[in-house]
């Protein structure tokens, strides 16, 4: 194939035309936004404690990947913005993971050296073939450490894409059901 040409892949009946740039980007998380209104602080400790052991367990050079589902979607957007700006607080750079809608999709890649976490929030248009070519995507191969972060409501996906993922011979990867 010649460079900066597409490829067309039909797969289970779904077509997929992909061009050289991917169809997300990572911007830096929006640390100076006002933060999400807080969940019940029991209950949002225990989370952040749970996504804290995650992130501080990470292998040198081995991505490690987790799926935050369960309670409402809200709760979920806040215990995210809480733990990024946790983690941003002890020296990870944290950037958010989004679908480029116009075409293009410039990206901030990840430094080589240092902690790197990526949330990719909530959106419907996140196929199970876009969350897979994020995570197997070889700019996230760079960082020393690697967390990306997924959440979800309906997680009919998730199979599908923990099989992908070990075939691509990935690190198993985690749930926590927020209760």
């Amino acid at each position: 194939m010649e460079r900066g040409g597409r490829v067309v892949a039909v797969v289970h009946g779904s077509m997929t035309i992909e061009g050289r740039t991917p169809p997300y980007r990572l911007r830096p998380f929006p640390l100076s936004a006002p933060p999400w209104p807080a969940v019940a602080a029991a209950s949002g400790d225990a989370v952040t404690a749970v996504l804290a052991a995650w992130r501080d367990g990470v292998v040198r050079h081995e991505p490690a990947v987790m799926l935050l589902h369960g309670g409402a979607r809200e709760t979920r957007r806040s215990l995210v913005d809480r733990f990024a700006r946790d983690s941003a607080a002890v020296g990870w750079t944290v950037a958010v993971a989004e679908l480029g809608r116009d075409g293009a999709a410039p990206s901030v890649p990840p430094g080589r050296t240092g902690s790197f976490l990526v949330t990719v929030p909530e959106d419907e248009a996140w196929s199970t073939d876009l969350r897979c070519r994020l995570l197997t995507d070889p700019v996230l191969r760079a960082p020393e450490r690697l967390c990306v972060l997924l959440t979800a409501e309906d997680t009919t996906w998730w199979p599908a894409l923990r099989g992908r993922l070990r075939k691509a011979r990935l690190p198993e990867a985690a749930t926590y059901r927020i209760r």
